[in-house]
């Protein structure tokens, strides 16, 4: 049988992170939780900050490890988490426009339905996670690992560092929204050309 997952409250969540535990795997976070509106992000964001600019041993360590988790439609643009964990994490329909995620790891993510419009991905390990629908319009991935990922019906015209990505040819398209400067890149790099991969826009 699969591991019951804990739920939690947005408020409980933040709180937790505000005195040092860093661990939230398998946990079900409050649906739709305004963590960017929420009036402790500011503190949690300085937080994270600092440790990572005066510990370096921090560098080395997840920011925040969300293994298995379910954060459904979270609301976290803006937010700067890098090297955080969320190996087969459920974050369909959350919104993480210009989030920094470099170094992350979500082996298995879902981000079907996400919204990472000019995230930060670099160096980012996100093998065989879904963004069926996602909108990743002018993310950076410069390095980011899409192994195995699923772009169907993704919209990814105007990502950045595509040519940069590493395994984007082991992808899946299909319906993909591009315009004809990511449409070169992944026909040269897929070594085929097939029209119903690609949804071609300007």
């Amino acid at each position: 049988m699969p591991t019951r997952l804990k739920y939690m409250k947005g408020k409980e969540f933040v709180k937790k992170i505000l005195k040092g535990e860093r661990d939230f795997s398998r946990i079900e976070l409050e649906r739709g939780f305004d963590l960017v509106g929420y009036e402790g992000f500011a503190e949690l964001q300085r937080i994270i900050r600092n440790e990572r600019e005066f510990d370096p041993a921090a560098h080395q360590q997840s920011s925040l490890i969300l293994d298995s988790s379910k954060l459904v439609n979270l609301k976290a643009d803006g937010i700067y988490l890098p090297n955080a964990r969320g190996d087969k994490a459920d974050f369909q329909g959350s919104s993480f426009k210009k989030a920094c995620l470099e170094y992350g790891e979500f082996f298995k993510g879902n981000f079907r339905q996400t919204n990472l419009e000019e995230a930060n991905l670099q160096n980012a390990s996100l093998r065989c996670a879904q963004f069926y629908g996602a909108c990743l319009t002018a993310a950076n991935v410069s390095g980011t690992n899409f192994e195995m990922a699923n772009f169907e019906v993704a919209d990814i015209r105007g990502i950045r560092n595509l040519e940069h990505a590493e395994y984007i040819e082991w992808a899946s398209f299909n319906s993909t929204k591009v315009t004809r400067t990511e449409r070169k890149i992944l026909e040269k790099r897929l070594l085929k050309n097939f029209d119903h991969l690609f949804d071609s826009r300007n």
